[in-house]
């Protein structure tokens, strides 16, 4: 039975439909060549790109904040900035300087705001923060509550996040001062909004959903499906032992995995734990799952890239199961290592069309993609809509699917089998979307007010693309690429377009230009009909930091949320 609504019914992680604006955020920018000699001493690299602001085609009127530098193994350092004006970050605008190892800036890509000076509206008193997180309420469906989590011998409250940030965001072609508003809670509904009140009149101008959803002792658990799994646990030395894992990344004193159960009669969070170390009972199947599977994820970002927890600082991840919340049947990432896992169902939502479920912890894939959501969110940041929220499910859906393949030996490209009692179903497919109700052509592209624009659905067509690029280099060499990509390259807003131009870049990076991996990206993402520019014009020479220049630069800019993406126009900058 081919279940071609699955895709847009179960696996939507509570998305809520509201009429939303397209908004350009900022142009895509990638300029490659030499822009600077070996000169790139003096470490300021917001005076480097204010200096060279005209020739790199950014805005001269604004500023350029370093937010965070990374190195990668090939020793080029990655300094990701954001574009300031009048001392306020612009949303959605970051910039990425590349420096190679002889200290030259070879490349330097992002998503950046232009003419800001004309287009910046600063009339009008400012409300207050609080003032602006009331209206955000106000306008979504969001009801907060703490969670009381009890930790061993200890109970923790945990408040609901919610914090506003002032800062320029682009709206009917204008900047307005507007803030950025994050609310994030786990009861007594799982929600996380993102949404941008103007900040002269409370009025709310963009939303959208963010909520992603999918003493050391050894132990055993039986899993979902009967098989039994080896388990760290904790040793409380007071008659109980608990789900705690401190093996994987000694984060914190209790432990770098903390696997809970809610509780409906007592609305918390309780740690799972038993009186021996063998976990057997039917209500600790899906946790021994949870567990185990977050575990092997950890593991697994760990040994291949050096990746600590899902933040890639050793934060805890926080599993939870049983989380039945109001009917919720599904899995998300709720944000702050909480990965929330619902118990499935014999009769999802009440629809004779979907078949029965198991719990939602006892797929791999799914564990590992609901991860991956923690992981896009420490490096790029995707926003979760549009092309950029597709972008974002597809990571998480190429890491799920590898890591699965890797784990446990498998050939298939099928998402979430283990979550459905009939294994022949499934949520995706990478091999052929089609199966499954999604797009595998950017011409089939759908445009949508529905799931944040149809990010569940449009990720068809870059699913497409990584597995495609995974027949020709394999899947390790894959996920290198768009790991690389997610830390050095992808910005906040990257579309499809871009996402294919920087995996190219980052291939050229990793194995070199005319490789087989360079050819092998535009061959993947020629086959869904996005064409990966490869090259551009050459520009005039770039003034350095130290009074040199250069010449051989290029630039290449591309039309950003535009009406169709089959007919994106590339504007070139001379």
């Amino acid at each position: 039975m081919r279940l071609r609504k699955i895709a847009f019914i179960v696996f939507l992680f509570l998305i809520f439909a509201f009429n939303q604006v397209n908004v350009v955020y900022a142009e895509q920018l990638i300029v490659t060549g030499k822009v600077s000699l070996p000169c790139y001493s003096d470490g300021n690299i917001g005076k480097y790109l204010k200096e060279n602001a005209n020739k790199l085609s950014l805005d001269s009127d604004a500023n350029y904040l370093e937010l965070k530098t990374s190195t990668d193994k090939l020793g080029n350092k990655h300094i990701r900035t954001q574009q300031e004006y009048l001392g306020l970050p612009i949303y959605g605008s970051e910039i990425i300087v590349h420096i190679n190892i002889s200290n030259q800036v070879n490349t330097v890509t992002g998503n950046h705001t232009v003419n800001t000076k004309n287009r910046a509206i600063k009339k009008g008193a400012l409300i207050s923060p609080g003032e602006a997180i009331a209206a955000a309420k106000k306008n979504v469906e969001y009801n907060s509550k703490s969670i009381v989590v009890k930790k061993l011998n200890r109970s923790i409250t945990i408040q609901p996040t919610e914090k506003a940030e002032l800062m320029w965001y682009e709206h009917k072609g204008q900047l307005n001062l507007a803030y950025v508003i994050d609310l994030n809670t786990v009861m007594p509904k799982p929600s996380a909004w993102k949404v941008f009140v103007d900040a002269t009149n409370a009025r709310v101008i963009d939303k959208y959903s963010n909520l992603k959803d999918w003493v050391h002792i050894n132990g055993t658990g039986i899993g979902v499906k009967g098989d039994t799994k080896t388990l760290d646990l904790l040793d409380g030395q007071d008659g109980y032992y608990y789900m705690v894992d401190t093996t994987s990344n000694n984060s914190d004193q209790i432990g770098a995995i903390q696997t809970y159960q809610y509780r409906t009669e007592t609305d918390d969070l309780e740690i799972m734990y038993d009186t021996d170390t063998y976990f057997s009972d039917n209500n600790q199947k899906t946790a021994v799952d949870a567990h185990y599977y977050h575990g092997l994820v950890l593991d697994y970002f760990k040994n291949k890239f050096s990746w600590l927890s899902y933040n890639g600082q050793g934060s805890t991840i926080l599993p939870v199961v049983h989380f039945n919340l109001d009917g919720y049947e599904n899995a998300g990432y709720y944000g702050n290592g909480f990965f929330v896992y619902a118990d499935g169902d014999s009769n999802p939502y009440n629809s004779p069309e979907l078949p029965p479920t198991n719990a939602w912890s006892a797929a791999l894939d799914v564990i590992g993609h609901e991860y991956v959501h923690g992981v896009t969110e420490a490096t790029c940041n995707l926003e979760y809509r549009d092309q950029s929220g597709a972008l974002n499910e597809s990571l998480s859906d190429i890491f799920g699917q590898v890591i699965e393949r890797q784990i446990k030996s498998e050939t298939d490209w099928k998402l979430g089998e283990e979550v459905f009692i009939d294994s022949e179903n499934a949520f995706r497919d990478m091999a052929d979307p089609t199966l499954y109700g999604q797009p595998a052509h950017i011409n089939n592209y759908l445009y949508t007010l529905e799931d944040n624009g149809g990010v569940h659905t449009n990720s068809g067509i870059t699913n497409k693309a990584l597995y495609e690029l995974a027949t020709r280099i394999g899947d390790n060499k894959t996920l290198e690429l768009c790991f690389y990509a997610m830390n050095n390259f992808f910005t906040t807003t990257t579309d499809f377009q871009g996402a294919a131009n920087l995996l190219y870049l980052s291939a050229k990076s990793l194995y070199g230009a005319g490789s087989l991996e360079c050819q092998a990206v535009f061959d993947s993402f020629n086959i869904v009909g996005i064409v990966v520019d490869t090259d551009g014009p050459t520009a005039d020479s770039v003034t350095t930091s130290c009074g040199r220049s250069t010449t051989n630069s290029s630039f290449q800019v591309y039309a950003n949320n535009v009406a169709d993406p089959s007919e994106v126009d590339k504007v070139l900058f001379p």
